[in-house]
This record gives C-alpha cells, sequence and structure tokens, in this order.
C-alpha cells in the first residue's frame, strides 16, 4: 500500500467531507475511488505529522486527507486525478511516501523533480533501491561508469 497526504489550506472539515460525498463513494471510513484507494479525512495534522508542514503553515490552518493506494493496481491515474479535483478546490499541497518534500499541484503538473523523482514514483524508487542492492551484493553486475578524464 501506498499513501499521500493532503493538506487542504482554508478549508473546513464539513466542506471537504460535503465535497468527497459529492465526488467519491462513501466507504466504512471514509471514501473509496474506483475500489482501489482508500480516502480518510481529518480536521488538522496528526501531532507526529506537525513538523513536516513548511514553517509559515499553522496546523490549524489544514484540513488532512490521507490517500491509501491498494497494491492491485499502480494508481497513478487515480491519484493524479484526485488531486487535480482536490487541490483545485481547495488549495493546499500534498506529501507521497518517498519525499518530504511539499509537492504542489502546479509541481505535479509540469513533472518537477524531487531528488531526481517525480511526484509518487514509487516504480522509479523501487527501480533505485533495487539497483542499488544488486550493486552492493554484487560489483560484477553494477551498473557501467563512463571513463575517467584527466
Amino acid at each position: 500500500m501506498r499513501s499521500i497526504v493532503v493538506f487542504l489550506r482554508a478549508a473546513d472539515l464539513k466542506s471537504v467531507t460535503g465535497f468527497l460525498l459529492r465526488h467519491f463513494k462513501p466507504s466504512t471510513n471514509g471514501w473509496m475511488i474506483d475500489g482501489n484507494v482508500y480516502v480518510y479525512a481529518g480536521p488538522f495534522p496528526e501531532p507526529a505529522e506537525q513538523d513536516i508542514l513548511p514553517p509559515d503553515c499553522s496546523p490549524s490552518d489544514y484540513i488532512e486527507i490521507m490517500a491509501d493506494v491498494s497494491g492491485r493496481i499502480p494508481g497513478d491515474e487515480e491519484v493524479r486525478e484526485f488531486l487535480e479535483l482536490v487541490l483545485t478546490e481547495f488549495g493546499g499541497f500534498v506529501f507521497d511516501d518517498y519525499t518530504g518534500h511539499p509537492w504542489t499541484l502546479e509541481e505535479i503538473r509540469h513533472g518537477h523533480r524531487e531528488q531526481g523523482h517525480p511526484f509518487f514514483d514509487y516504480r522509479g524508487w523501487y527501480d533505485q533501491y533495487t539497483r542499488s542492492e544488486v550493486s552492493e551484493e554484487d560489483p560484477a553486475r553494477q551498473e557501467p561508469r563512463p571513463p575517467d578524464h584527466p
């Protein structure tokens, strides 16, 4: 399961839950997108998450939405469509599981990269991790390097 955490600016829980009810199917603890993305909303970030907010952000100014993406699907399209709807309506930013960067909708739309990866790049991070693991285990399988030039 992969997750994203969305912080909606200048929103109240009632308007966010109403919006989610209009756009997504209710489930036991929140909402569901296409049977594979589970969405939960809360009034403010958990205390442990408050230190990841940018310095100019007060936790009381945000509504938090968390979405868990099932491993049964890639989820790229569902996540981007969800963020397009929610962030266009309310504004704010989102964190993925892979960087500590607060992604804006504009950055996601334009393919901004952090640490060499775009938003929600689970495949790229997995490939990078497995390449480094293979390289450390078997030097003969390391990726070729360009020759050094004096």
